[in-house]
């Protein structure tokens, strides 16, 4: 079974760094590579409710910091901002240690350790699409970014405070992360697919306006 469950892990993993390596997908390379690392949490998740896996630990808690982590990062680039390079391997790390820290007895600093980063990761995501939706032209896609973030903080804050660490998360956690996470996923892509459909037209418009000027210049030298 840990054999099993460590080359799914190794499977995520790479389809996870695979997607992160397309820089052309931007915003959404991120945000897919989270729902990605979330699901790998899940698979721990699923282990440890059914036997003795404390050795999984590290890794379960790295993976779910790395969703908040990677929706920071995702509306950082969807804010038009420069992501920086140490913000996830950061985040892995420190929810590494968060892992080790209730494997080897120390249950609340892993606790504490996770209640400092996710919900303060997720609210920062939220905080850098808001912004990026100001505006008159800002859809309702990208209106809807910020609120469905700041349920995903509250969402990990109840998590964190509700579930016993080192054992299973309960399945009425779980089962409110299975409905929260794919509202978030389809409006972050309806979001980026009106940011696509603004540029297009601005660039339309930007193209319209330049034939027009070079039609009108070629007017005035024919008149001449």
């Amino acid at each position: 079974m840990e054999v099993a469950v460590l080359a799914l892990l190794s499977v995520l993993a790479g389809i996870g760094f695979s997607v992160l390596r397309r820089p052309d997908l931007g915003a959404m390379a991120f945000w897919t590579s989270a729902c990605v690392a979330l699901f790998g949490a899940a698979i721990c998740n699923t282990l440890l409710s059914i036997g003795d896996a404390a050795w999984i630990l590290p890794i379960s808690h790295a993976l779910r910091t790395a969703y908040p982590a990677m929706l920071l990062a995702g509306a950082v680039a969807y804010a038009g901002h420069r992501v920086p390079r140490w913000l996830i391997p950061a985040a892995l790390g420190l929810g590494g240690v968060e892992g080790l820290a209730v494997l080897v007895g120390h249950p609340e600093l892993g606790r504490g350790i996770g209640l400092a980063l996710e919900p303060t990761a997720s609210l920062g995501a939220a905080f850098y699409v808001s912004r990026a939706a100001r505006g008159p032209d800002a859809s309702a896609s990208q209106r809807a970014l910020a609120p469905v973030m700041v349920g995903i903080a509250v969402l990990a804050v109840v998590t964190l405070l509700g579930s016993v660490p080192g054992a299973a998360i309960s399945i009425g956690f779980v089962g409110g992360w299975a409905v929260v996470v794919p509202i978030l996923l389809a409006v972050q892509i309806a979001a980026v697919g009106d940011r696509v459909q603004e540029t297009l037209r601005s660039s339309q418009e930007e193209l319209e306006r330049r034939v027009e000027e070079r039609t009108a210049e070629l007017r005035e030298s024919e008149e001449r």
